[in-house]
């Protein structure tokens, strides 16, 4: 057994399938040869492959041992009379569960600071989408990144827990770990609603079944699946019957591209500087805030072109939620952002831009093996393994100027009072926010009100325990729950009025 040249094998398969990239056993074979290459140059390792041949026997071994299963060239090949054979299955199995009870779960890989005219850097994540079938029930994204600490969550001293996203890092772009730890939390929120659904999934080596675990892992027990159903699509039509592949991804990387460019318009309209790119920190935060734009009825409409839910058929989606539509409005937006900040860039360039990251999924660039290899090896894989490295990547130049200090909890109160000071001086009672929606003035000063309180009682829980007992009552039963609705209702008028006097 060669481990390591298993392990990059494994890998160069993942991010091939990460961009669509077609895969038959000649292309392992041929890459594998890339790979024993390279690994015999490299001093440190310790394999020797003389008398290793990949045979045909190796092979299906190692796709067994790796649950690797290898797709038809593309759609094209799919005789298209299996289609609705698998669609009317796909439906009685479906059809147990409400609308709101089924999901769809993909995963893709999403460049993060591209612009027209660039060239293209190594910021590239992996995102993990799931979504239930009448849109209601965005699931949390889970973003995977080479970097465990990116230089920005380092200069903020950012708390992944508390980003809007699920923030994990890795040298692959995606594991079967993650994959493990994704089910068992899904399974543990549906069981906690007391639901049952059902979960859409790609027949691939990145998602195995938890009953059918590869022969690699080496991570905490697979998830025991009490109140979720897995089925897996077919491995010649997935992105026929999937959902995700009508429309859904491709608008999430439309809504991404837009918001993008529109943050560095921003900051040159409100600073009056050019802004070449974002951080990983203002990158995560527009993946979340792209997630969640994708209105509903257009997650509806990609999911009733997947022709798996009879029953949604029946709703009609106007014209303006339709994908296409919803992708070809945030083309228009972003084409004019960029003119804003790239007033040079010609209608051919943005055009290329546009397609690269927004086109629904087509076969990509196969990756570089001996990258894959070399930067494993500058983390240090040779010496402690594949799960002892990080990966990490620089997202900033030297010369970039260093973020401000962070702020104190005093100073984070006054600025929360000072914005609730200009909500109550506003006409208007209402605030528009994106999609169209609305907020009431009152609701937004009373949300800050509450993370005031919340600041407070952070304060008085670092202070020293002397100190603390003296400026809170350290009783029991109503007197305590007296004293904490004292401290919501009050603190947050009170308390800041002290620290600016």
């Amino acid at each position: 057994m060669f481990p390591l040249f298993e392990y990059f094998l494994v890998s160069w398969i993942d991010a091939a399938a990460a961009e669509h990239v077609y895969i038959n056993d000649d292309t392992i074979r041929e890459q594998g040869k890339i790979i024993q290459k390279r690994l015999t140059e490299l001093p440190g390792c310790k394999e020797n492959y003389e008398s290793f041949d990949m045979s045909s026997g190796w092979l299906q071994g190692f796709k067994q041992r790796h649950n690797v299963v290898l797709k038809k060239k593309n759609k094209d090949l799919v005789d298209p009379t299996e289609i609705p054979g698998h669609q009317m299955g796909m439906t009685m199995q479906l059809e147990k569960f409400a609308p709101r009870d089924r999901f769809n779960c993909s995963d893709l890989r999403l460049e993060l600071t591209r612009l027209p005219e660039t060239v293209p850097d190594r910021r590239r994540v992996t995102v993990f989408l799931c979504v239930n079938a009448d849109g209601s029930e965005k699931r949390r994204v889970l973003v995977v990144n080479r970097a465990a600490t990116p230089l920005s969550f380092s200069q903020e001293k950012v708390n992944p827990a508390n980003l809007p996203v699920i923030y994990r890092y890795s040298q692959r772009p995606w594991y079967t770990g993650l994959w493990y730890d994704f089910l068992r939390t899904f399974d543990t929120e549906i069981r906690a609603e007391k639901r049952h659904a059902v979960l859409l999934c790609q027949t691939s080596p990145s998602y195995p079944p938890p009953t059918q675990p590869p022969h690699f892992y080496k991570g905490p027990p697979p998830p025991v699946l009490t109140n979720i159903t897995l089925i897996f699509l077919p491995s010649n039509l997935p992105m026929s019957l999937q959902p995700l592949d009508q429309g859904i991804i491709a608008c999430f990387k439309a809504t991404y591209r837009r918001m993008y460019v529109q943050a560095l318009a921003l900051h040159r309209t409100l600073t009056g500087a050019a802004c070449s790119k974002l951080t990983h920190l203002e990158c995560i935060g527009i993946i979340a805030s792209a997630w969640q734009a994708i209105p509903p009825r257009t997650i509806v409409r990609c999911w009733q072109v997947a022709g798996i839910c009879q029953d949604l058929m029946r709703e009609e989606v106007t014209e303006e939620f339709k994908p296409e539509r919803y992708i070809h409005t945030q083309e228009s937006w972003c084409g004019r952002c960029v003119r804003q900040i790239m007033p040079h860039t010609h209608g051919e360039a943005f055009r290329l831009f546009w397609q690269l990251d927004e086109s629904l999924p087509s076969e990509g660039t196969p990756p570089d093996a001996i990258r894959l290899i070399d930067e494993a090896v500058a983390a240090g894989v040779l010496e402690h393994g594949p799960d002892g490295i990080n990966l990490d990547d620089v997202e900033t130049g030297a010369g970039d100027p260093m973020p401000e200090e962070i702020i104190s909890s005093q100073t984070a109160i006054k600025y929360l009072s000072q914005v609730n000071r200009y909500l109550r001086s506003l006409p208007e009672t209402e605030l528009r926010v994106p999609q169209g929606r609305t907020i009431a003035t009152r609701g937004a000063i009373e949300h800050n009100s509450r993370i005031i309180s919340g600041v407070f009682q952070h304060i008085e829980n670092n202070k020293p325990s002397s100190r603390r007992g003296s400026s809170r009552m350290d009783t029991d039963g109503p007197e305590k729950e007296s004293q904490e609705q004292w401290d919501t209702q009050t603190i947050s008028q009170v308390y800041p009025s002290l620290l600016m006097s």
